[in-house]
């Protein structure tokens, strides 16, 4: 009987967290993103400068890896590449590629570089993204940002603490 009534608790109390939902902060916590400018008077670029875009991903001796090239329909206006802590992504007019989700990567292992065919070019150096986990509730474990820098060109951008997609878009300019 005591094996019977140890076995019901333990099911109904593993059960218990099965619906929570968990209020973490931002879903870009551990991300930082890039925004091609499209207003030619912001030094901007037109959409046939940025409707194909190749994503390199280099070693930190810069020695190519891989790469990705994407082609995007110019009537969106959504050009973003994105990288997260373990991943990066290109997302590109309406075109989505997850690139490291079989084999998880250490973004800050790389070095990147976004390529338009025009020659224009965004090196993206000295990465670091780190996160901390915290327990949100006894159901719910969350992730939250301590330190996101990086470098595109040489300038240094700190980016530390921001979780939302519009907040961590840094603008590319030609």
């Amino acid at each position: 009987m005591r094996l019977y009534i140890f076995c019901f608790a333990l099911i109904f109390l593993s059960g218990c967290c099965r619906n929570a939902v968990c209020e973490c902060l931002g879903n870009w916590h551990d991300a930082v993103g890039f925004q091609f400018v499209k207003l030619p008077s912001e030094g901007g670029f037109s959409d046939n400068q940025v409707d194909t875009v190749t994503l390199y991903r280099m070693d930190t001796a810069n020695i190519v890896l891989d790469s990705v090239q994407l082609y995007k329909d110019t009537t969106r206006a959504d050009e973003y590449v994105t990288f997260d802590s373990t991943h990066y992504l290109l997302i590109l007019g309406g075109w989505l590629g997850i690139y490291g989700a079989e084999n998880k990567i250490d973004v800050n292992q790389h070095h990147f570089r976004i390529s338009l065919l025009d020659g224009t070019h965004f090196d993206i150096t000295d990465i670091n993204i780190q996160n901390e986990t915290y327990q949100q509730s006894k159901c719910c474990e969350c992730s939250r940002n301590i330190q996101k820098t990086l470098k595109i060109n040489g300038v240094a951008y700190n980016l530390t603490g921001k979780e939302e997609l519009g907040e961590i878009a840094i603008p590319l300019k030609q």
